[in-house]
């Protein structure tokens, strides 16, 4: 059971950290060159459920896999052990995560229009925290833990 929950966690976090690097690093670029915010829209539109989905995959079995590894959930915010600590990381990057979703999706991205600059900053910002999850995440198989 604990393989399977990895193998769609580890799923979950290629789609999720791929789909952001493809986005930061091949589309953004484009758009800014061009000025023009459709190829940023247009991937948003097609990986929105996938990446949706990914995250969501993510999160269902990471909280499973923290309680396999630390089964006392409020130890999590304990900071008493690295692996609390890395726990905890990972929930804070994943809140920050959710927030700056929402921010894009209710505030940015009406209000963006064609300009890709108004949605460059949350793109860089999403990629690095997707990249922050992996480190952290990858920190668990190595046991350098926080």
């Amino acid at each position: 059971m604990i393989l399977t929950l990895l193998v769609l966690h580890l799923i979950g976090a290629s789609l999720w950290v791929g789909g952001h690097l493809i986005l930061a690093l091949g589309i953004l670029p484009q758009a800014l060159r061009e000025g023009s915010a459709k190829r940023i829209l247009d991937f948003e539109a097609r990986f929105k459920m996938l990446g949706h989905s990914a995250l969501a995959i993510q999160l269902i079995t990471g909280i499973e896999l923290a309680r396999r590894l630390q089964p006392k959930m409020g130890a999590w915010f304990s900071f008493e052990t690295p692996l609390d600590r890395t726990i905890f990381a990972k929930l804070v990057v994943l809140t920050l995560t959710l927030i700056l979703a929402i921010h894009m999706k209710k505030k940015v991205m009406p209000g963006a229009g064609e300009d890709p600059k108004k949605l460059a900053m949350h793109i860089r910002v999403v990629t690095l925290l997707a990249l922050l999850l992996l480190v952290f995440g990858a920190s668990f198989k190595n046991g350098m833990f926080l």
